[in-house]
């Protein structure tokens, strides 16, 4: 069983599970192997890496709901760098959308942003689109495909994984008042329901 399984058991199992000798054994060596591993890692990263590291575990730890969201640079598709602070607090929610020219889902899920976009951009929303294409053309010609009328970003900094991406699309909506993340991989209908419900308030 791959260790992060085990971890999610243990949270939701019976406490005897954690509590079984074999599992209490299992779980140790497999926190000194990564002790170990991280250690090792750390030993090899130039000082400039390891701040980066520190960077990206300050950044880890904001990214739930109720706190602010973490802020990084992106390049647009003009080539400039710019960050997603610049885009929020120009409106009264924030949406930022993670995606992929090659990702199905992706592209299936840009006409309901098109849709929510028309439907609410006159009463504060703002869509901020990361890809996490490692081809520019290919991400540009995406862009030109879909013609998204809102601001694109191609994450070369690890954008991704400050907010967790595990899965795309995922996206996160930011109160552009506060700064706050106030939802979390959210789409389809259940992201059109939350827009309706902030929107009638």
């Amino acid at each position: 069983m791959p260790f992060d399984d085990m971890k999610i058991l243990m949270k939701e199992a019976s406490p005897l599970f954690s509590q079984n000798n074999l599992v209490r054994n299992i779980v140790e060596k497999k926190n000194q192997a990564e002790l170990r591993m991280k250690a090792e890692l750390e030993n090899k990263m130039t000082p400039e890496q390891r701040e980066e590291q520190k960077k990206r575990q300050e950044m880890d730890a904001k990214i739930k709901i109720g706190e602010r969201f973490p802020d990084a640079k992106v390049k647009d598709n003009a080539g400039n760098m710019k960050l997603l602070s610049d885009y929020v607090g120009k409106g009264k929610y924030v949406m930022i959308d993670f995606w992929a020219s090659w990702c199905g889902p992706c592209r299936k899920e840009i006409p309901n942003l098109k849709k929510l976009y028309e439907l609410y951009k006159g009463k504060g929303l703002e869509i901020v689109s990361v890809s996490i294409d490692k081809n520019e053309t290919a991400w540009k010609k995406a862009l030109a495909e879909e013609k998204l009328s809102w601001p694109n970003g191609l994450d070369r900094a690890g954008i991704a994984d400050s907010y967790k991406v595990k899965f795309i699309p995922a996206i996160f909506l930011v109160d552009g008042t506060t700064g706050k993340c106030i939802a979390e991989n959210i789409r389809g209908t259940e992201l059109a329901a939350k827009l309706a419900e902030l929107f009638s308030k």
